[in-house]
């Protein structure tokens, strides 16, 4: 028989008040758990079981993953002309993992199928792995007339994933856009509905994706007639650190018939150092490669984006047609 049971618990809470006038408060708490097992059993009837006496095979996971997200806003009106929107966000993540599992075979009758009852063991396997992020952002925006419009931030994100001392990386970004739209020497034109240049510069970290890259590993299950056994079977880095992407881009936006057709173009400039990627090793090392940062690689071109409203339907219930 094959028995097959997946449980999963997800939840999300907040609350949210005004501490001060214009200032407000969030947080945010997730989970994500998940606990599956899976039971086999081979009766001596079946061609998996027939040439072992049975056999029986049991596994279990369970993962669990939460999130919580700290943010305090803060929002203001200088007069008419000018508006200022501030954002400071401390957000942890943690997901533990671990898993089990047997095999054995030799069980005096079919009608006993516990593990325990198997005379020789087959497979045996268990692992246990889990990581954190810790990340702080601080962003603020402001806008004259809604015309002009400039934001900056910061980002420091804190991994498990890296060595000691390359655990912190920081990420900043600043962007500016001008509604062109909006000035006086265009508020006669009927042909535009939109007119807005806008440019962006800014940093994102990407990290492994093993738990456990940048350390060294001591595998188990190197075992030698009744001795147990340990072996290394990877290599530490400890000078491995965050892959980091640079985005330069400049864009223009038009639209005309009220956006009824709507076009957006770019100009863009990527540029990302410190790869994360396998770096191979000489065999005589033992290993075949080992995770390190290796290599940049860099992308450029423009990207012409186009939206229409074809037809637009009156009400909620109208046929509209968009390409």
């Amino acid at each position: 028989y094959i028995k097959s049971a997946t449980n999963r618990l997800i939840g999300s809470q907040y609350t949210e008040f005004e501490l001060i006038k214009n200032l407000k408060y969030r947080a945010t708490f997730g989970l994500d758990f998940t606990y599956a097992r899976d039971d086999r059993f081979y009766s001596t009837l079946t061609n998996a079981g027939a040439s072992v006496n049975g056999q029986a095979s049991q596994g279990t996971l369970q993962d669990a993953n939460f999130n919580h997200i700290s943010s305090l806003n803060y929002t203001k009106l200088f007069g008419t002309d000018h508006s200022l929107n501030a954002l400071f966000v401390a957000e942890y993540q943690r997901d533990a993992e671990s898993d089990n599992f047997a095999t054995v075979s030799g069980f005096p009758s079919n009608a006993i199928r516990e593990l325990a009852a198997g005379a020789t063991k087959v497979t045996t396997t268990s692992s246990s792995t889990s990581n954190t992020l810790f990340g702080l952002l601080l962003k603020a925006d402001y806008a004259f007339k809604g015309r002009y419009l400039v934001s900056a931030s910061v980002r420091r994100d804190n991994s498990s994933r890296f060595g000691e001392n390359n655990r912190v990386g920081y990420f900043p970004a600043v962007s500016a856009g001008w509604r062109i739209i909006d000035e006086n020497f265009l508020k006669d034109q009927t042909a535009l509905s939109e007119l807005k240049l806008r440019g962006s510069y800014g940093q994102t970290g990407n990290q492994p994706t093993s738990n456990f890259g940048a350390r060294g590993l001591i595998g188990v299950g190197y075992n030698y007639l009744d001795q147990g056994g340990l072996a290394t079977y990877q290599l530490a880095n400890p000078a491995l650190k965050w892959e980091r992407t640079s985005s330069t881009d400049v864009g223009l936006d038009f639209g005309f018939l009220e956006n009824r057709i709507y076009v957006s173009a770019d100009l863009y400039y990527r540029h990302t150092t410190d790869l994360l990627l396998p770096q191979s090793l000489v065999y005589d090392t033992g290993f075949s490669s080992y995770s390190a940062n290796v290599g940049s690689m860099q992308n450029k071109g423009l990207e012409v984006a186009l939206n229409t409203i074809n037809i637009r339907g009156e009400g909620t219930g109208g046929f509209n047609w968009e390409t």
